[in-house]
C-alpha cells in the first residue's frame, strides 16, 4: 500500500524545501478591504476585525447545533465558508454543512479510493499541472479541447476533478505558505456552440463551493471572439477582486503569467521554455529555478508612492508642496473614514438583523412546538375514536355471527329431530302392520279394494301381493 501511494504521489509533487521559508506578505495573503476583502492565505495570518467577529459567530452556531468538524481542521478552515456568501452567517453555516455532507459522499473511503476510476482521465491532458510560480503556487492547466463529454458521463468527470483538486490540496499546497493555485484555461478557440456549457456549469457548481478561496488567478487563453465580446460587456459590472482573478486574454500566450513565473516552469506552447508535455500523469514539476527573474516596475512605483505617503504622514516632513500634500492626506483620510463609518453602520444593521432573525426563529420554533403538541393530541384523540369504532364493529359482528350460529344449530337440531321422528314413525308403522295383519287373520275384517287391503280404523292402507290369507 505504501509503495502504491508513493507511485501515485511522487516526491516531485511535494512542496520544495525552499517553500517552507517563504512567508507570504499581506499584499499576497489578502486583497481589498472591509467586506470586499479576498483572502488567499488563511493559516498563520492576522485576521481582520470583521473576520474575527464573523468567525466567532459561526463557531457559536456550530457548537450550538452540535456539528462535528474534521479533526485536521482549525478555525480558519471554517472562515473560508464566509467568502462568497456576503458575510452572512446563515449562508456560511449552510455552505459548511453542505461541504461536510458532500465530502462524506464523494470521499467515503478517502480521495485515493477514486484513483482506479480516474487514472485513465488523468493522462488525457484535459486537466493537469505543470510547474510553480514565484510564490510556489502550482500551475493547473485546463484544455477544453481534451474534454469528451459525449463519451464520458458528467458524473465521471465530476469525480475526476474532485480527485484532482483534492490531490493538489493535500499534497502540492503548504498551509501558511502556499494555499492556492494558478489556473490556465485553454479554450482552444472553440465556439460557444461547441463548448459543453451545461456540463462545465455543472462541474463549476460542484467545485466552487467545495474548494473555496483556492483559486489565486485564472488566465484564459485562445478564447473565441464571442467570449472576448461578452467579457467586454460583463467586465464593467464586476468588482475589482473578480477582475483581478479572471484574465481573459485574446492571445495564445498568458503574458501576465510570465511576470510572476519563471519561463522554465511553463510549456513552450504557452510562452515558456519547458518542452510541451505528451504524458500528463504523474504531475510534472521542472527542476529549474522558481525564484523571480524579472521585476514589475509599475508595482514597485505604486508601493514606493504609498510608502512615501505613509512615512511623510508619520514624520510630518515639510516639503515645498507640504500644504498640498497635507490637503491630499486629509482628503484621503476623510474618504477612508467615511468608508469605514459606512461599513460600521452596515455591520450594526446586520447585527440587528441577525438578532431579529434569531428572535423570529425562536418564536417560530415555539409556535412549531405548540403546533406539534396540538397535532399530537389531535392524533391521539383520533386513535382513541378509531379504537372505539373498531370495538363497536367487533361487538356487532360477533352478535350477528352468534345469531347465525344459533340459527344454524336450531336447523341442525330440527333436522336431527325430523330424522329421528321419521325413524320412530317407520318403526311404529312396521309394528302396526304386524299387529293389523294378525288382527285380519283372526277377525277376517280386511276388505280388498283394487288389490289394496284397507283396514278399518287405520289411517293408512297397504298392498298384499301373492299373499293367501285364507
Amino acid at each position: 500500500m505504501k509503495g502504491q501511494n508513493e507511485q501515485i504521489i511522487p516526491d516531485v509533487v511535494r512542496p520544495p524545501p525552499s517553500s517552507y521559508f517563504f512567508k507570504p506578505g499581506k499584499d499576497i495573503a489578502t486583497s481589498g478591504k472591509g467586506k470586499k476583502i479576498q483572502r488567499f492565505v488563511f493559516k498563520g495570518q492576522d485576521l481582520t476585525e470583521l473576520e474575527i467577529r464573523k468567525l466567532a459567530r459561526l463557531e457559536e452556531e456550530v457548537k450550538k447545533q452540535g456539528i462535528i468538524i474534521p479533526g485536521d481542521w482549525d478555525r480558519t478552515d471554517m472562515l473560508r465558508f464566509y467568502y462568497g456568501t456576503g458575510w452572512k452567517t446563515r449562508k456560511a453555516l449552510k455552505g459548511l454543512l453542505n461541504h461536510l455532507k458532500w465530502k462524506q459522499q464523494i470521499f467515503p473511503r478517502g480521495y485515493l479510493a477514486l484513483y482506479p476510476e480516474v487514472a485513465e482521465l488523468l493522462n488525457t491532458g484535459a486537466f493537469y499541472m505543470h510547474g510553480r510560480d514565484h510564490y510556489y503556487r502550482p500551475i493547473l492547466i485546463m484544455n477544453c479541447a481534451k474534454f469528451q463529454f459525449k463519451k464520458v458521463p458528467d458524473d465521471v468527470y465530476i469525480r475526476f476533478l474532485c480527485f484532482f483538486f483534492e490531490y493538489v490540496t493535500q499534497n502540492v499546497l503548504l498551509p501558511e505558505h502556499v494555499e492556492n493555485w494558478v489556473n490556465l484555461a485553454d479554450m482552444a478557440h472553440l465556439g460557444m456552440t461547441k463548448l459543453p456549457i451545461s456540463s462545465l456549469s455543472k462541474l463549476s457548481k460542484i467545485l466552487q463551493p467545495n474548494f473555496r478561496c483556492r483559486l489565486g488567478v485564472n488566465y484564459i487563453v485562445n478564447p473565441p471572439s464571442t467570449a472576448v465580446f461578452m467579457w467586454g460587456l460583463v467586465k464593467p459590472f464586476l468588482d475589482e477582486g473578480t477582475i483581478q482573478k479572471v484574465n481573459l486574454l485574446n492571445d495564445s500566450i498568458p503574458r501576465p503569467l510570465l511576470t510572476h513565473c519563471n519561463p522554465n516552469q511553463i510549456e513552450q506552447k504557452y510562452g515558456g521554455t519547458a518542452p510541451n508535455l505528451t504524458q500528463f500523469w504523474p504531475p510534472t514539476f521542472p527542476s529549474g529555478p522558481i525564484s523571480p527573474f524579472d521585476v514589475n516596475i509599475q508595482t514597485i512605483d505604486e508601493k514606493n508612492t504609498k510608502n512615501s505617503r505613509e512615512m511623510k504622514k508619520k514624520q510630518k516632513i515639510k516639503t515645498p508642496h507640504s500644504e498640498n500634500l497635507d490637503l491630499e492626506e486629509v482628503v484621503y483620510d476623510n474618504r477612508n473614514k467615511s468608508k469605514d463609518k459606512a461599513e460600521n453602520e452596515n455591520e450594526n444593521e446586520e447585527e440587528k438583523e441577525w438578532e431579529v432573525e434569531k428572535l423570529i426563529e425562536n418564536d417560530s420554533k415555539e409556535e412549531e412546538k405548540v403546533l406539534i403538541e396540538e397535532q399530537f393530541v389531535e392524533n391521539k384523540e383520533q386513535k382513541i375514536l378509531q379504537k372505539k369504532k373498531k370495538r363497536k364493529h367487533y361487538k356487532e359482528t360477533k352478535r350477528v355471527s352468534d345469531n347465525e350460529i344459533d340459527v344454524d344449530n336450531e336447523a341442525i337440531i330440527q333436522n336431527k329431530r325430523d330424522k329421528l321422528s321419521n325413524l320412530v314413525f317407520e318403526e311404529y308403522k312396521e309394528m302396526q302392520k304386524t299387529e293389523y295383519i294378525a288382527m285380519i287373520v283372526e277377525t277376517k275384517t280386511a276388505e280388498p279394494y283394487c288389490g289394496i287391503w284397507s283396514i278399518p280404523d287405520c289411517s293408512y292402507s297397504f298392498k298384499l301381493e301373492n299373499c293367501q290369507l285364507f
